[in-house]
């Protein structure tokens, strides 16, 4: 048979089972799950969060998908719409960095929405999980580059393909029509990074769930699609960036992407481009006592090229600015000793003495340093250089974040980051259920109960 990877992409959901997984891949499914939920939470309380609803509510259904965060159901589509918004409102959730992408706040509003939809098990929702980010990370980490350098958000044009594998997976569709899915979800990628710090950032990762979700609710149906919407001159490669020419299939579940290159949970609510710098100068904070801003005469924040694509903002003006802005996260962390969810309101950004330190700080990245290898090795560090107006410097480098697979997250960091995330949106002792199922979630014959936790009516 002439190789298709639609074809072998198909094949390998519809194959992959919960039984025979490692314990290690289950944790690594269940861990973002907890971690982007999260974000949800965190989400429901934004701006971006209440417009989206209010669009989504004119569809508004007695028994359908709990929309986490609100007292609201809708139509599983819908629901996706809304909850991945929230996902990514507040930019606090993971990053893969094969593809430069947030695949789990397209994945877990699906998987939860369509789960909870078809009454599926905790141990369907991990396997659907997997399968979702097995086909970004495979197919993204081929493109995605290519794609982010035209100016694509990856986490749309490469997380709808995703969003509607796990879709299909819990739909339970043949193979044939997982690769309708693909082929219908190709159609629909997009995402720009010109609208990086607005709310049409979040909405990127709406859109690509309620497309993912259409995408095999209509393949189900018998809509159809190209067999193999990959290659040729009007193909998914050659249409987004570059052409690839493939021969036989990616390596799929060996090993799994929640294992290598494994997922960057975050620790502070922004861009991950900003979070070495970050790291770096709460180093120099710890290491030579706070720094008085005043007595600043320099930041410099220094990477390879390529590093500091995403940070499309030289000034922050507003909260949602200041996530893709080098200048205010370093400052935050100079100035604050601290970055966290209360780090990006606009009053936070307007602080005179933040605006007069943002002045003094700049980026610069350096031609002759790769962010990735010839051999494939993500070579990303920044090096932050503090120069007082006596003389003295501070420097500090880092090469691995905290929230990185050689630096992570504990499991308790993730419940703490889970139970600030709620604060205000669920009751304590709701919140402290959700996590509770959240962490045994593979234990769970269906979703209701953890869904009527994570919803915040009385």
């Amino acid at each position: 048979m002439k190789f298709s990877l639609s074809h072998d992409c198909a094949e390998f959901v519809c194959s992959l089972g919960y039984e025979g997984l490692p314990e290690p891949v289950v944790a690594g499914g269940r861990r973002p799950i907890i971690d982007t939920v999260a974000c949800m939470l965190a989400g429901a309380r934004e701006p971006v969060a209440e417009k989206i609803l209010r669009f989504a509510l004119k569809e508004r259904v007695p028994q359908g998908v709990t929309v986490i965060g609100t007292d609201c159901r809708l139509p599983a589509g819908s629901a996706g719409l809304v909850t991945a918004t929230m996902a990514h409102a507040v930019d606090y959730d993971d990053v893969l960095t094969s593809t430069r992408s947030h695949p789990s706040a397209v994945l877990v509003p699906t998987v939860l929405a369509v789960g909870q939809e078809l009454k599926k098990s905790g141990r369907d929702v991990i396997v659907a999980y997997l399968a979702g980010l097995e086909i970004i990370d495979k197919l993204g980490s081929l493109t995605a580059f290519a794609q982010y350098a035209r100016g694509w958000h990856t986490t749309g044009t490469i997380g709808v393909l995703g969003a509607a594998a796990a879709a299909a997976k819990l739909m339970d569709l043949p193979p044939e029509q997982v690769r309708t899915a693909l082929g219908i979800a190709a159609s629909t990628a997009g995402g720009l990074r010109r609208n990086f710090g607005t709310m049409t950032k979040p909405l990127h990762c709406g859109l690509t769930v309620q497309s993912g979700i259409m995408a095999a609710m209509l393949a189900a149906d018998g809509f159809t699609a190209a067999d193999d919407v990959f290659p040729g001159e009007d193909g998914y490669w050659a249409t987004l960036a570059d052409s690839v020419a493939l021969s036989e299939t990616p390596p799929f579940g060996a090993p799994f992407a929640v294992i290598s290159p494994g997922l960057y949970l975050k620790r502070y609510p922004c861009c991950f481009a900003t979070h070495r710098a970050i790291d770096a100068v709460l180093n120099i904070r710890r290491r030579h006592a706070p720094v008085d801003p005043a007595r600043v005469r320099t930041v410099t924040c220094r990477a390879p090229k390529g590093s500091f694509l995403a940070l499309i903002h030289e000034f922050a003006h507003t909260g949602l600015e200041g996530k893709f802005c080098m200048q205010y996260a370093v400052a935050a962390g100079l100035l604050d000793g601290r970055v966290t969810l209360r780090s990006f309101t606009d009053d936070m950004v307007q602080r005179p003495e933040m605006q007069a330190l943002m002045n003094k700080i700049t980026k610069v990245e350096d031609p002759d340093l790769p962010v990735v290898d010839a051999e494939g090795v993500d070579r990303r560090f920044t090096e932050v250089k503090v120069e007082m107006a006596d003389g003295e410097i501070f420097a500090e480098r880092v090469d691995r974040p905290k929230g990185s697979v050689d630096v992570p997250l504990s499991d308790e960091e993730i419940g703490e980051k889970f139970l600030d995330c709620s604060t205000g949106v669920l009751p304590g002792k709701r919140a402290h259920a959700a996590l509770s199922m959240l962490a045994g979630l593979e234990n769970l014959e269906d979703l209701s109960g953890l869904m009527d936790n994570l919803s915040s009516a009385r």
